[in-house]
C-alpha cells in the first residue's frame, strides 16, 4: 500500500512551538472531523495521540494515522463488544474507564484522548495534561488525572460501579483543580472545550460532531472562509 507522505507530525510541531494559534485551531478541527467520519462508521480508533496526527505543512491539512488497533464491530478480527481488550491507547492520553478495567467502552474513548490533545495544542505545548511518569506506569496516571481532575466517586463517575476494578484500592481524595490552573495560557473558550471532553463519566463527553461546533473551533471556521 502506498500513501502520501507527510513530512510532519503534530508531536513534532508543539516539541518545536512551530504551530500558530490558528494553526492549532485548523489542527484539532481536521482531528475531530476525522473522528466525526470514523465514528459514525463504528470505528474506535483507540490510539489518539499528537504523533498519529499527520501534517503536510504546519498549515495542514491534518490526518488522524495509525488505525493499527481501531475496533469495529463490522471487523471479524475486532473483540466482541462487551470483551474489548483495555490495553489500548497510549500512557498519558488514556482515559481512566481502561485503567478501570472497563471493556464496554465506546467511541468517547477517543474524545478524552482528543481532549488530552486539544489541551497541548491550545495551551500546554511540550507538556502533556497528564503524566503516566518515566515507565507509562498506569498506577502513576491515576494519581496524575486524580490530582488533577479530583479523585472521583460514583456521583461524579456512576458508570465506574460495573468497572471490574473500581473500588479494588483506596485513593487519598484530591480536590478537583480549576480549569485556569491546568491551563494558564489557553483562552476561556479552549478551556471549555477541553473541559467538556476530559470527563469521567464518558457519557457526558461531547462528541467529535459537538465538539466541531463549539465556539472555539467555530472562530477558526469562520476566519477560513
Amino acid at each position: 500500500m502506498v500513501f502520501p507522505f507527510m513530512p510532519y507530525d503534530l508531536n513534532q510541531l508543539l516539541q518545536r512551538q512551530q504551530l500558530s494559534q490558528s494553526q492549532g485551531k485548523a489542527c484539532l478541527r481536521d482531528l475531530f472531523t476525522a473522528l466525526e467520519h470514523v465514528h459514525s462508521q463504528g470505528i474506535i480508533h483507540r490510539d489518539v495521540k499528537p504523533s498519529n496526527i499527520l501534517l503536510n505543512s504546519s498549515s495542514g491539512p491534518a490526518y488522524l494515522a495509525d488505525f493499527g488497533i481501531a475496533w469495529s464491530g463490522d471487523d471479524p478480527d475486532s473483540e466482541p463488544a462487551d470483551q474489548k481488550i483495555t490495553d489500548v491507547g497510549t500512557t498519558c492520553y488514556r482515559p481512566p474507564e481502561l485503567l478501570f478495567g472497563n471493556t464496554r467502552y465506546g467511541t468517547a474513548l477517543d474524545l478524552w484522548a482528543a481532549g488530552c490533545v486539544a489541551a497541548e495544542v491550545t495551551g500546554l505545548g511540550k507538556r502533556t495534561l497528564f503524566d503516566a511518569g518515566d515507565l507509562g506506569s498506569e498506577l502513576a496516571l491515576v494519581q496524575s488525572i486524580f490530582k488533577s481532575l479530583g479523585t472521583p466517586n460514583l456521583e461524579v463517575w456512576p458508570e465506574a460501579a460495573r468497572f471490574p476494578d473500581w473500588g479494588k484500592m483506596q485513593f487519598y481524595e484530591y480536590p478537583p483543580k480549576p480549569w485556569s490552573e491546568l491551563l494558564p495560557n489557553a483562552s476561556e473558550s479552549a478551556r471549555d472545550l477541553v473541559s467538556k471532553l476530559v470527563q469521567y463519566e464518558s457519557g457526558r463527553r461531547m462528541s467529535a460532531a459537538e465538539a466541531l461546533a463549539h465556539p472555539y473551533l467555530l472562530d477558526c471556521e469562520e476566519k477560513q472562509r
